[in-house]
């Protein structure tokens, strides 16, 4: 036995194992330091136990006490890349876990964990001001969440649906350390009593509301060239803000004449096509045909900051000017201007979905690339105007003469 007493007194292990060392504290199955010499013997044994089986699993085998924030966070983002999840999804993943790290530190063990560190931690996150992406169109990687030039502060604080998304993720990390138990102990990492609470805001769900074609029609008038053809290309292939503006050349189904997503670019993570129709498709071609020539690979594109006015009045655009569109927000902002009660962007897509169902409800989900049928649900409404023609030909058919009140004889009142 290997086993000695520091000079502050706490016991220690030392014993090689296959040319390797092992060294640390001596602690008792609870993760404690142990105080006697008999105690520190069973410690080592646990450890030479433990170093065993990581030798035969061709690794290291993690004490419970051990385990830490990182290793969950990295055994989440093993398991996206395996699946091949989308570069946003894993982006986003690897921005709450880089805060949550950043927050309580990537080698605080999880047998540390306190409820008052999980509360410190949601009131920090809701105290953070939402940043602007500066960069250029790409997806911010991991070190680019870490310059500070690479972003703005708004001003504004996150909403509750974004400070939700951090606490869920912390709540991934600790569904990931539930099912790491100590290989010869059996004792679990998440030992706490009670068990840790993450609490999530009710935050109120929007249901989509269907766009008019009247509201849709006003704002295209308003809408620069590349929001507009960002809206058509909604309208038709009922896409989300960020396909539409994103769309490619090579998304092109010549074939099904249609949009074609594969399973790693998708929420679902299975291939999608999007259907857009006679109409669809003759959009699809001449934003090729205009991409060509713009040299783009991306079908929608903007002549940038310096040629956009020009463009704008008619004049020719050197074709080096052009460049993918970053953000349509402000320009579909600005066409609500003298709107009442506005839509927003994502509404569009709900007529969309709306009228694919009006006209056969058994393909609704599959046009709207959903997972399930009730998500679709949430998208079948019907726009406030057709409600209001709707019940005025209904009324129109009742009668609107009403029957003649009884005679009835007052008593004089003296």
């Amino acid at each position: 036995m290997t086993v000695y007493r520091d000079q502050h007194g706490a016991w220690r292990f030392d014993f090689w194992l296959d040319q390797q060392r092992h060294r640390g504290l001596c602690l008792n199955e609870k993760g404690e330091r142990v105080t006697t010499k008999t105690a520190a013997k069973q410690a080592e044994l646990l450890e030479r136990a433990r170093a065993e089986q990581g030798r035969q699993a061709g690794g290291t085998v993690v004490r419970a006490g051990d385990y830490t924030l990182a290793q969950a966070q990295a055994t989440i983002l093993k398991r996206v890349v395996d699946r091949q999840r989308t570069e946003e999804h894993v982006a986003n993943l690897r921005l709450w876990g880089d805060d949550i790290l950043g927050f309580f530190g990537p080698e605080l063990p999880f047998s540390s964990l306190t409820q008052d560190l999980v509360d410190d931690y949601r009131n920090h996150v809701a105290a953070q001001p939402v940043r602007k992406w500066l960069g250029s169109s790409r997806t911010p990687s991991a070190a680019d969440y870490r310059n500070p030039a690479l972003w703005r502060d708004t001003g504004r604080r996150r909403s509750q649906r974004q400070v939700n998304n951090y606490m869920m993720h912390l709540r991934r990390l600790l569904a990931i350390a539930a099912k790491v138990r100590d290989p010869v102990t059996r004792q679990p990492v998440l030992n706490q009593y009670p068990p840790l609470e993450v609490e999530l805001d009710r935050v109120p769900r929007r249901k989509p509301r269907p766009i008019s074609d009247a509201e849709l029609n006003q704002r295209q008038a308003q809408l620069t060239p590349w929001a507009r053809e960002a809206a058509e290309l909604s309208r038709l292939f009922g896409l989300r803000k960020s396909e539409a503006t994103t769309i490619e050349i090579s998304h092109i189904d010549e074939q099904a004449k249609a949009l074609f997503f594969r399973g790693e670019n998708t929420k679902s993570g299975h291939d999608e096509h999007a259907f857009g129709g006679d109409a669809g498709w003759k959009l699809l071609q001449r934003l090729k045909r205009q991409a060509i020539a713009r040299r783009q690979t991306r079908l929608i594109s903007w002549p940038g900051p310096e040629h956009f006015q020009a463009f704008l009045k008619g004049k020719k655009v050197p074709v080096e000017s052009w460049r993918p569109v970053k953000s349509i927000d402000g320009a579909w902002r600005r066409s609500a201007k003298g709107i009442d009660g506005a839509h927003r962007f994502h509404d569009v897509r709900a007529r969309y979905i709306t009228s694919v169902a009006q006209a056969n409800k058994g393909v609704a989900r599959q046009a709207a690339r959903h997972q399930h049928s009730a998500t679709t649900d949430l998208y079948i409404q019907v726009a406030d105007e057709e409600v209001a023609q709707a019940v005025a030909q209904a009324m129109a058919r009742r009668s609107t003469v009403m029957p003649p009140a009884p005679k009835r004889r007052l008593k004089a009142v003296r």
